[in-house]
């Protein structure tokens, strides 16, 4: 098969898929199962590689995110899902929302990162990479290291 038409018969795959409202279980490292619509997590190029795969898929598990983050992670498809569904121009209000999902501690937004990472969301690695960035916009180099516990080559890391 030509992989052009491959992908147009993937797409269609996705399309049918998606089309009949379903939910699909997912599992967390800590082994908290979470059941959410299909169309939600379409924001994840890797759930949707799974679910357009042969095989059976629940529970699809997520290995390398704990529950919370998870819980975190879906929040965020959940509502990214809804504003693209609803196309009443809420664009500003979205932005405001993820604006006020990524105010969160160091630890969480980094594991935020690492399960958008994992689960292929670029919408959500670049939110919190964003984040992160305007963490250290005014700061020095020489203490971004310090404030994310980084160790400069010939100095031990210091903990708080």
């Amino acid at each position: 098969m030509k992989p052009r038409k491959m992908l147009q018969t993937t797409k269609a795959k996705m399309i049918k898929l998606f089309r009949r409202r379903a939910m699909i279980k997912l599992e967390s490292s800590d082994k908290r199962e979470f059941k959410v619509d299909k169309r939600v997590m379409a924001e994840s190029l890797a759930i949707t590689n799974i679910l357009t795969g042969p095989g059976s898929h629940s529970p699809i598990r997520v290995p390398q995110v704990n529950g919370d983050i998870l819980s975190l992670v879906i929040k965020y498809c959940r509502r990214h899902a809804k504003a693209s569904m609803s196309n009443d121009g809420a664009d500003e209000d979205l932005k405001t929302w993820d604006a006020k999902f990524v105010e969160v501690d160091d630890a969480v937004l980094f594991d935020l990162i690492l399960a958008a990472k994992y689960l292929n969301i670029k919408s959500l690695l670049n939110l919190t990479c964003q984040r992160v960035a305007d963490m250290n916009t005014r700061k020095i180099p020489e203490v971004v290291p310090d404030d994310w516990l980084w160790t400069r080559p010939g100095k031990p890391k210091k903990l708080r």
